[in-house]
Protein backbone atom coordinates (compact mmCIF):
# COMPACT_ATOMS: atom_id res chain seq x y z
CA UNK A 1 0.00 0.00 0.00
CA UNK A 2 0.99 3.51 -0.61
CA UNK A 3 2.25 5.84 1.91
CA UNK A 4 -0.74 7.72 3.97
CA UNK A 5 -1.57 11.18 3.04
CA UNK A 6 -2.29 13.50 5.93
CA UNK A 7 -5.18 16.24 5.42
CA UNK A 8 -5.28 19.66 6.07
CA UNK A 9 -8.63 21.09 7.14
CA UNK A 10 -8.57 23.80 3.78
CA UNK A 11 -9.33 20.18 1.52
CA UNK A 12 -11.45 18.40 3.98
CA UNK A 13 -13.82 21.75 3.61
CA UNK A 14 -13.53 21.30 0.15
CA UNK A 15 -14.41 18.12 0.44
CA UNK A 16 -17.55 18.75 2.39
CA UNK A 17 -18.19 21.45 -0.10
CA UNK A 18 -17.84 19.11 -3.36
CA UNK A 19 -15.23 22.10 -4.67
CA UNK A 20 -11.75 22.24 -5.32
CA UNK A 21 -9.60 19.46 -4.05
CA UNK A 22 -12.89 17.61 -3.31
CA UNK A 23 -12.42 14.87 -5.86
CA UNK A 24 -8.83 14.04 -4.76
CA UNK A 25 -10.05 13.94 -1.06
CA UNK A 26 -12.53 11.34 -2.05
CA UNK A 27 -10.04 9.24 -3.89
CA UNK A 28 -7.57 9.07 -1.07
CA UNK A 29 -10.05 7.76 1.28
CA UNK A 30 -11.49 5.21 -0.57
CA UNK A 31 -7.83 3.99 -1.04
CA UNK A 32 -7.78 3.88 2.73
CA UNK A 33 -4.51 6.09 2.24
CA UNK A 34 -5.82 9.86 3.82
CA UNK A 35 -5.33 10.73 7.48
CA UNK A 36 -6.59 13.39 9.55
CA UNK A 37 -4.19 14.86 12.17
CA UNK A 38 -6.22 15.93 15.43
CA UNK A 39 -4.93 19.71 14.87
CA UNK A 40 -6.88 19.81 11.59
CA UNK A 41 -10.04 17.53 12.80
CA UNK A 42 -10.15 20.32 16.37
CA UNK A 43 -10.01 23.00 13.36
CA UNK A 44 -12.97 21.64 11.33
CA UNK A 45 -14.76 20.51 14.64
CA UNK A 46 -14.49 24.25 15.89
CA UNK A 47 -16.30 26.10 12.66
CA UNK A 48 -18.71 23.03 12.55
CA UNK A 49 -21.65 25.95 13.07
CA UNK A 50 -24.31 22.95 14.53
CA UNK A 51 -24.63 19.74 14.94
CA UNK A 52 -26.38 19.34 11.67
CA UNK A 53 -22.48 20.65 10.43
CA UNK A 54 -21.15 17.97 13.16
CA UNK A 55 -23.40 15.23 11.99
CA UNK A 56 -22.27 15.66 8.33
CA UNK A 57 -18.87 16.29 8.77
CA UNK A 58 -18.82 12.36 11.32
CA UNK A 59 -20.51 10.73 8.21
CA UNK A 60 -17.82 12.24 5.75
CA UNK A 61 -14.86 10.96 7.34
CA UNK A 62 -16.36 7.94 8.95
CA UNK A 63 -13.59 5.18 8.42
CA UNK A 64 -10.73 8.08 8.23
CA UNK A 65 -8.30 7.58 11.04
CA UNK A 66 -7.76 10.97 13.27
CA UNK A 67 -4.14 10.75 13.88
CA UNK A 68 -2.76 11.72 17.61
CA UNK A 69 0.10 14.34 18.42
CA UNK A 70 3.21 12.33 19.76
CA UNK A 71 6.21 13.11 21.21
CA UNK A 72 8.18 12.13 17.92
CA UNK A 73 5.50 15.08 16.26
CA UNK A 74 6.05 17.41 18.87
CA UNK A 75 9.93 16.70 17.93
CA UNK A 76 9.79 17.32 14.37
CA UNK A 77 7.46 20.39 15.14
CA UNK A 78 9.64 21.97 17.25
CA UNK A 79 12.51 21.34 14.75
CA UNK A 80 10.46 22.90 12.07
CA UNK A 81 9.65 26.30 14.60
CA UNK A 82 13.37 26.58 15.24
CA UNK A 83 13.98 26.72 11.49
CA UNK A 84 11.16 29.24 10.70
CA UNK A 85 12.15 33.22 11.61
CA UNK A 86 9.93 34.92 13.03
CA UNK A 87 8.26 36.46 10.62
CA UNK A 88 7.53 33.16 9.16
CA UNK A 89 6.74 31.69 12.12
CA UNK A 90 3.09 33.90 12.11
CA UNK A 91 2.68 33.20 8.65
CA UNK A 92 2.75 29.54 9.32
CA UNK A 93 1.14 29.62 12.48
CA UNK A 94 1.67 27.27 15.56
CA UNK A 95 -1.55 24.53 14.21
CA UNK A 96 -0.18 24.32 10.90
CA UNK A 97 3.26 24.13 12.22
CA UNK A 98 1.77 20.89 14.38
CA UNK A 99 0.35 19.61 11.20
CA UNK A 100 3.50 20.16 9.30
CA UNK A 101 5.47 17.84 12.12
CA UNK A 102 3.30 15.49 12.22
CA UNK A 103 3.64 14.86 8.73
CA UNK A 104 7.37 14.91 8.45
CA UNK A 105 7.89 12.76 11.58
CA UNK A 106 5.96 9.88 9.88
CA UNK A 107 7.19 10.73 6.55
CA UNK A 108 3.89 11.56 4.84
CA UNK A 109 2.85 13.67 2.72
CA UNK A 110 0.44 16.99 3.11
CA UNK A 111 -2.64 17.74 1.11
CA UNK A 112 -3.13 21.15 1.35
CA UNK A 113 -4.51 24.13 -0.65
CA UNK A 114 -1.63 26.36 1.26
CA UNK A 115 0.95 24.77 -0.13
CA UNK A 116 2.52 28.58 -0.01
CA UNK A 117 3.52 28.51 4.07
CA UNK A 118 3.74 25.15 4.15
CA UNK A 119 6.50 25.38 1.53
CA UNK A 120 8.63 26.95 4.66
CA UNK A 121 8.33 23.94 7.06
CA UNK A 122 9.64 21.64 4.74
CA UNK A 123 6.61 19.47 4.51
CA UNK A 124 6.70 17.18 1.51
CA UNK A 125 3.67 18.19 -0.51
CA UNK A 126 0.89 16.09 -2.14
CA UNK A 127 -0.07 17.38 -5.46
CA UNK A 128 -3.44 18.69 -5.74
Amino acid sequence: MARPVLADADVLIDYAAGTGAAALVERLIHSGRLRVPAVAFYELWRGADSEDDRAEMRRLLAGVPVVWFTRHDAEAAAGVWGGLTERQRVQVGDRDILIAGTALARGWSLLTRNGRHYAMTGAELHDL
